[in-house]
């Protein structure tokens, strides 16, 4: 009898380069190059500091390039590792800023643990390019089915939410699997093993929803993905030398034709967003509302009496008025707010910390409130949407309803839109002429070698 598991592993094994439609391919590649910019800004965040710093020094590996076999480049940086260690802290870099990409409709993320494991694994072993996209292909298609499967599970089964770590290591170990081509009996192994060691993290708290989980906290990273990329990395390798994991949800529930259907017709790469603030992707719909409003009428900020956001339920979720990290401002749509409005910029850590000292921030977030509202509920799904009311001292109301933003599946993005999202973020630390080349690079991606890339991913070169 033919097993839910057995379907997902023969998708595994048979997904290869030449069978890719052009579309997939040319998608694949703008959510290489906008993983590369994340990691690019990450690499300057706290998380990523702490993790790189900590793996150097443990593993007495900070004094030189290394170029041992087996090793792979620490990107934006002059130093290489183990592999699994460069995984950990890569994706690190590519989620610490939450600017990576992600599901639409919203069920997590998979591409800031997807391609830095991947890009990874195929330098330490010389695999070709074209491999390395079937393989993200993959990964991304497989995270995206246990996403929406996990997710209905964690709500029915369990007392938690599951992060986007959860699925991620999922998506993680069938990517390298295919990479590494492992034979059927392997790839079921390595899923087994992937459900026994992926976190689960309590994203919005307790059983009730009520507690501080690892989004209110402010947990370094988001939704635990760089432990997903590590787990899922571990998943495959202990599995290629005989380590035997858990009984998969795939062997005893149905898992149903949705699961099969996503990865069959690869909507997980298909439909994944591209973020432009570096914040929660929920938090994204009013601050282009507020942008709209701010740039039609040329209010002053200290004519606010107050803001008003009407959005979807889980959005309201947002709202922590005590941020104590870079990490919790991303999932306060308030202080998100307040500083688009006194900086018109939110991208980069510097900024978000401003909030310490500045209580002119604090002064604004407090104006802001956030109602929930059935017009932005979606039956399934997180929701989509807002409508941001400015309430002015002299009694006006300036308004706004945003319902699509760019990036998502109803505003796809170009490639040229990525580039320029990699210029303008980064080009105060990269020369513009490297960022170009990185760009062209991964334009030509199948048709390259992998080093030709990670060479460029090192700091000085």
């Amino acid at each position: 009898m033919t097993t839910d598991l057995d379907k997902v592993v023969k998708y595994v094994k048979n997904t290869v380069f030449s069978e890719l439609t052009n579309d997939i391919v040319d998608k694949t590649k703008l959510c290489i190059l906008d993983i590369i910019c994340s990691a690019a800004m990450g690499q300057f965040s706290k998380s990523n500091e702490i993790v790189k710093n900590t793996i150097l020094d443990e593993f007495s590996l900070n004094n030189k390039l290394l170029l041992d076999k087996n090793m792979a480049t620490i990107w934006f940086s002059d130093f290489k590792t183990y592999t699994p260690l460069a995984v950990f802290i890569n994706s690190t870099a590519s989620t610490a800023l939450d600017i990576d990409d992600g599901f639409d409709p919203d069920m997590g993320h998979a591409g800031g643990m997807v391609i830095p494991a991947v890009l990874t694994a195929c330098e330490a072993n010389n695999f070709s390019t074209k491999k390395a996209i079937a393989a993200i292909v993959v990964g991304y298609d497989v995270a995206l089915a246990a996403s929406d499967f996990l997710l209905r599970y964690g709500e029915k089964r369990f007392p938690f939410n599951c992060g986007s770590g959860t699925h991620g290591a999922i998506g993680v170990t069938t990517a390298l699997a295919n990479l590494f081509d492992l034979d059927t009996n392997l790839i079921s192994e390595s899923l087994r093993i992937s459900q026994a060691f992926m976190p689960f993290n309590n994203s919005y708290g307790g059983p009730d929803r009520t507690g501080h989980g690892s989004v209110e906290r402010g947990a370094m990273t988001k939704e635990s993905m760089n432990f997903g990329a590590l787990s899922g990395y571990l998943s495959f390798i202990l599995a290629k030398e005989g380590y035997t994991g858990v009984t998969s949800f795939m062997e005893y529930d149905n898992i149903g034709t949705k699961f099969i259907s996503i990865i069959n017709t690869h909507v997980g790469i298909k439909n994944a967003y591209i973020k432009f603030y570096a914040s929660c992707r929920w938090s994204h719909f009013p601050i282009e509302a507020i942008l709209k409003i701010r740039k039609k009428y040329k209010f002053k900020l200290d004519e606010i009496n107050k803001i008003v956001i009407y959005s979807f339920w889980s959005a309201t979720r947002l709202n922590n008025m005590n941020p104590i990290s870079i990490e919790s401002i991303q999932y306060s749509i308030p202080y998100c707010i307040a500083l688009i409005l006194k900086y018109g910029e939110l991208n980069w850590p510097e900024i978000k910390l401003t909030f310490i000292n500045n209580p002119e921030i604090k002064s604004i977030a407090e104006k802001i409130y956030i109602e929930a509202d059935d017009r932005f509920n979606l039956k399934n799904q997180p929701g989509r949407g807002c409508e941001v009311k400015v309430i002015l001292n002299n009694g006006n109301i300036l308004g706004e309803i945003v319902t699509s933003i760019k990036g998502d599946i109803n505003y796809q993005l170009s490639y040229k839109d990525i580039k320029l999202k990699f210029i303008n973020n980064c080009k105060s630390f990269i020369k513009k002429e490297k960022i170009m080349n990185i760009a062209e690079l991964v334009k030509n991606f199948e048709n390259i070698k992998i080093s030709d890339l990670t060479k460029l991913l090192r700091l000085n070169i």
